[in-house]
C-alpha cells in the first residue's frame, strides 16, 4: 500500500518540477516580471506565485536589479498584500519602472 503512494506521488513531483524549471529557465520580459509583482500587491496571486516570483533571477541587469529592489523594499513576496501605504506606493514605482523597461 504504501509502495502504492510512493509510486503514485513521485511522478506528479516530478511533472510540477519541470514545468517550473520551464518556466524559470527563460529569461523574463520586463512586462511578466511586473504582472507577477503587481499580482502579489494586490493580493491576486495564486498556486507558485510567491515561489515562482522569488526565483526568476532574471538575466538583464535593469531588470535584475529592479527586481531585486522589490524584494529589498517589501520584505517577502508574501507579505506584500499587508504593506503599509507608503512601502505599497514605492513597489508601484518599481512595478511602473519594470514596465517602462519593457516599451
Amino acid at each position: 500500500m504504501r509502495r502504492g503512494f510512493i509510486n503514485n506521488y513521485i511522478p506528479d513531483m516530478v511533472v510540477a518540477h519541470s514545468k517550473t524549471v520551464r518556466t524559470l529557465g527563460k529569461d523574463p520580459k520586463p512586462e511578466a516580471v511586473a504582472d507577477r509583482a503587481e499580482r502579489l500587491l494586490n493580493g491576486t496571486s495564486h498556486g507558485w506565485d510567491v515561489d515562482d516570483y522569488e526565483h526568476l533571477n532574471p538575466h538583464e541587469p535593469r531588470l535584475r536589479e529592479l527586481w531585486q529592489r522589490t524584494m529589498a523594499v517589501g520584505g517577502l513576496p508574501e507579505e506584500w498584500v499587508r504593506l503599509d501605504g507608503s512601502k505599497k506606493t514605492e513597489l508601484r514605482d518599481i512595478i511602473a519602472a519594470m514596465r517602462h523597461l519593457g516599451s
